[in-house]
């Protein structure tokens, strides 16, 4: 796991810088929001990091979302989008500066939120109402803007990612103890104006 906990440290390094200004960034919650929708806004740059740390969070989320719920990438469906971003946050949530964490879940911010769906897929400008399949996992409080999530954890595999192009990524998830593959995958992104810099324009897994 040494890979992964340093990948995870360089990570909460890189949320905390980013979350600190990404606030700025992103519109104030309006009606739609209250109803636990909301709108994003892109901010005037885009973020300029390295594209395989940038882009580990999401990755990963939804390499994870596809293996563990029997799931294809479908940008179209808002099941796919939440449980993409409920693992992203569960995940690496409590790295970014802005989220409250208890003893058992994590306060989150509606425009951290966002920014963390940003880039799951490529395009997206809303964020959809919670679908009916995560309401016992995640409970939006309109009167706070905030959602309230249990906390998750990276597993037991490792995951490994790497450019293969200027807009294509590859990887594989792996039992580090035997070096068994659980699957290997390919990304391909689009460079978008966000928090991350980039966007998954498609994710397929091996």
């Amino acid at each position: 796991m040494k890979k992964l906990i340093l990948t995870l440290t360089m990570t909460a390094f890189l949320l905390a810088s980013l979350g600190a200004t990404a606030v700025a960034e992103t519109q104030q919650p309006s009606d739609a929001a209250s109803a636990g929708e909301f709108v994003y806004v892109a901010g005037s740059a885009p973020a300029e990091i390295d594209m395989t740390q940038a882009m580990l969070p999401p990755v990963h989320a939804l390499v994870l979302t596809m293996l563990e719920n029997d799931m294809t990438y479908n940008q179209d469906s808002a099941e796919f989008l939440w449980t993409g971003l409920y693992y992203m946050l569960g995940i690496y949530g409590e790295m970014d500066e802005r989220v409250e964490v208890t003893d058992d879940a994590l306060i989150i911010p509606l425009e951290v939120a966002m920014d963390y769906a940003q880039p799951l897929f490529s395009g997206s400008e809303t964020l959809p109402v919670l679908p009916e399949m995560l309401a016992d996992r995640i409970a939006y409080q309109a009167d706070e803007g905030v959602y309230l999530m249990a906390r998750g954890d990276a597993g037991l595999a490792e995951i490994d990612l790497y450019p293969v192009g200027n807009s294509q990524m590859a990887g594989s998830l792996t039992y580090p103890d035997t070096g068994e593959a659980l699957c290997q995958f390919t990304v391909q992104l689009t460079a978008v104006d966000t928090m991350f810099g980039y966007a998954i324009a498609d994710l397929t897994i091996a």
